[in-house]
């Protein structure tokens, strides 16, 4: 008895702070250490298990993303009819004028009512991504996905819209020089300086809204919710690149040059738009570009179409597309891909640091 009582005593743990007898430590077990480094995953990538190859929500925010940004392209298609529709019912069974009266003032009500239907887009399109992040993803908010306040944000807002600017200058001035393109003042210009101010304003707010619109989709939510999801970022930022590249398609039949420019540059500002963790540089772009051949020289710029200041005359060739103007260039296609190419290899040089959720 006086043996079984100290092997008792050696198994009890010491109240001076020894360590336990080895025997009394746990062991690992392979089932808890594959449990364990399950659980060790980053935050925001889908946790997997042994019988899993992938999570089971992977396709769910995917299927969801593709679906908001299909949901803004219908909105956006289907609002150009009922808009000129609904001025022209206005003129002849409310106001009382003939159809051939009211088609005078088509042009001015239509800036108005695109103005109008560019301000509701964007309102949409903020109410949209703002439900499925807080009712259906349940995770972040609108700064998680690059609208939210940045260190130097005018700044840069600034330097991108003078970038775009720049870049639109290009093939406009090459244009001139070589005789591709002739301008003249818009109808606009002819009637008075008043006129021309309110069209060069009405063109503003459309391009702005857009642009905003679009970015906060294309740029902002859709790239978002297929990274946090699990995909890698390549698949983030092409699969918006080629579902908004369609959608331009949509608005109007464009060339191959058109869907090729408007690719390259949806990747190049999905790519400055995960690094810098900001639509900032992506809005200021695309709106810079946008007021250099949408406003001053009347191009088509994105999905809107009005009469800026000038009267543009293309002649087809290598800077210039004759329905579309810059958009349609060969020449901006092969400065786009240079700037992924810089992207790319000042990224591989200094790593992206991920953004709170």
């Amino acid at each position: 008895m006086a043996s079984t009582s100290c092997r008792a005593a050696t198994a009890t743990p010491a109240p001076s702070g020894r360590p336990p007898a080895r025997s009394a430590i746990p062991r690992t077990t392979p089932a808890m250490g594959m449990r364990m480094r399950a659980t060790m995953t980053s935050v925001g990538k889908p946790q997997t298990t042994a019988g899993s190859a992938s999570a089971p929500d992977r396709w769910g925010p995917a299927l969801r993303a593709v679906g908001i940004g299909l949901a803004f392209t219908a909105t956006l298609t289907s609002l150009a009819l009922p808009i000129g529709v609904s001025y022209l019912a206005y003129q002849r069974w409310i106001a009382g004028k003939t159809l051939q009266e009211a088609s005078l003032h088509l042009e001015d009500a239509l800036l108005l009512l695109q103005a109008v239907a560019s301000l509701l887009i964007l309102a949409a399109a903020f109410a949209w991504v703002a439900f499925f992040q807080r009712r259906i993803d349940r995770q972040g908010d609108l700064r998680a996905i690059g609208f939210r306040r940045v260190r130097r944000g005018w700044l840069s807002l600034g330097a991108a819209l003078l970038g775009g600017m720049l870049f639109a200058a290009i093939p406009i001035g090459l244009a001139l020089a070589s005789g591709e393109l002739s301008i003249g003042a818009s109808h606009a210009a002819l009637e008075g300086t008043g006129d021309v101010i309110l069209d060069a304003l009405g063109s503003a707010v459309i391009l702005a809204g857009l642009i905003v619109a679009e970015e906060l989709v294309f740029r902002g939510y859709m790239p978002w919710t297929l990274e946090r999801s699990g995909w890698p970022a390549l698949t983030a930022t092409i699969a918006p690149a080629l579902l908004f590249a369609g959608y331009r398609l949509l608005l109007a039949s464009a060339s191959w040059a058109v869907f090729l420019n408007v690719l390259a540059a949806a990747v190049l500002l999905g790519m400055l738009t995960r690094r810098t963790h900001s639509l900032h540089v992506a809005i200021g772009a695309r709106l810079g570009w946008a007021l250099i051949i949408g406003t001053v020289f009347s191009f088509p710029a994105g999905a809107s179409h009005v009469e800026g200041i000038l009267h543009s005359l293309p002649v087809p060739g290598l800077a210039l597309d004759r329905a579309f103007g810059p958009e349609g260039s060969w020449l901006a296609l092969p400065l786009l891909l240079l700037g992924i190419v810089i992207t790319t290899v000042v990224g591989r040089r200094r790593p992206v640091v991920t953004a709170p959720p």
